[in-house]
């Protein structure tokens, strides 16, 4: 029996110990990069300033040292740290290797952690964090659990037949991870799909930031998605109207046809659409305050505050007050 407790204790003390081991921060890029490949894991990166860094220092000792974080990844990823201090010297080899990644990776502030799989894709980067050790490491593991869940369904998306709101949520996904290749694979995978109207707006988005809305392909599609929803149930109107206010609002010079879309959709439909009236008339209360015309602004915003939901209003109304303010005093001068 003592020495069924013995070996327990032993266990236990040795579970203890190797949890809170602190975590090997290498330098050698090529060498991190060969244990990656080997171990397949993903690389942690860690750029930063050691002697000067107020933030870098703060980070690297209160949340990358801490037991916590290596307890939550230390066997889930290779770290590295990339180093540019002041006050000691680095040997050529790594002065430049660290000038190189710095470039290549286009860091421009410190610290910086950024995570890559393997073959050096860059996964995530983020900035100076004051979350706990434990915390950060759950995230980075969930950054790199839906990049790898990504991943396969981009191996089978040809072969898999994914429903429409499948489709979306993969979207979104490699939109968040800013994977704009797979972006482009599941668009058209999603147009050909049963229920392609989602990807339709998303295409007819893109061709709009791209400077095409004019052209034959993206005029044929708009009408293709006004008649598919010609009663708005899908949404289709307030979304187009949303995407062509956007893509006028950044024309130079402003005109009042940035605000057409949006007056066009209200006349319409504004009626029947009390989710998004107060919405609309508080952008176009917006353009009118940008174009100096503010009692028109202020006749719109006032009817954004009576449409808005009751949790908005507070907010609608700050917003309202300082319209108010705008245009009494256009009202002051005239007078």
């Amino acid at each position: 029996m003592m020495l069924r407790h013995m070996i327990l204790f032993g266990c236990l003390a040795c579970q203890a110990l190797f949890a809170s081991s602190p975590i090997t921060w290498v330098s050698d890029y090529q060498d991190a990069l060969e244990q990656a490949h080997r171990d397949e894991k993903p690389l942690l990166l860690f750029f930063t300033g050691s002697d000067w860094s107020g933030w870098g220092m703060k980070m690297k000792k209160e949340i990358l040292d801490s037991p916590q974080f290596a307890e939550k990844v230390g066997n889930h990823f290779v770290f590295v740290e990339i180093d540019f201090p002041k006050h000691k010297n680095l040997s050529s080899d790594e002065s430049e290797q660290n000038v190189q990644l710095k470039e290549k990776m286009d860091i421009s502030e410190y610290p910086r952690l950024v995570v890559m799989d393997s073959t050096e894709r860059e996964i995530a980067r983020l900035g100076y964090t004051s979350e706990e050790g434990e915390v950060l490491g759950q995230d980075l593991l969930q950054i790199v659990e839906r990049d790898q869940s990504l991943s396969r369904v981009m191996r089978e998306l040809e072969f898999h037949s994914y429903s429409s709101s499948q489709l979306e949520g993969y979207y979104a996904l490699a939109q968040e991870l800013q994977r704009l290749d797979d972006c482009d694979r599941i668009l058209e995978k999603g147009l050909r799909s049963s229920s392609p109207h989602f990807f339709q707006l998303e295409k007819y988005r893109l061709l709009v930031e791209e400077g095409k809305r004019e052209k034959a392909e993206t005029v044929v599609l708009r009408h293709r998605l006004l008649e598919s929803d010609s009663n708005n149930e899908k949404g289709a109107h307030f979304t187009l109207a949303l995407i062509d206010f956007q893509h006028l609002s950044c024309q130079e010079p402003l005109s009042r046809e940035v605000i057409q879309p949006l007056e066009e959709y209200l006349d319409k439909f504004g009626a029947q659409d009390s989710d998004n009236l107060w919405r609309i008339e508080m952008m176009i209360a917006q353009f009118y305050l940008d174009f100096d015309e503010s009692l028109t602004a202020l006749r719109h915003a006032e009817t954004a505050f009576r449409s808005a939901p009751d949790e908005m209003k507070e907010e609608i109304g700050h917003s309202l007050d300082y319209i108010r303010e705008q245009a009494g005093c256009i009202v002051s001068n005239s007078s």
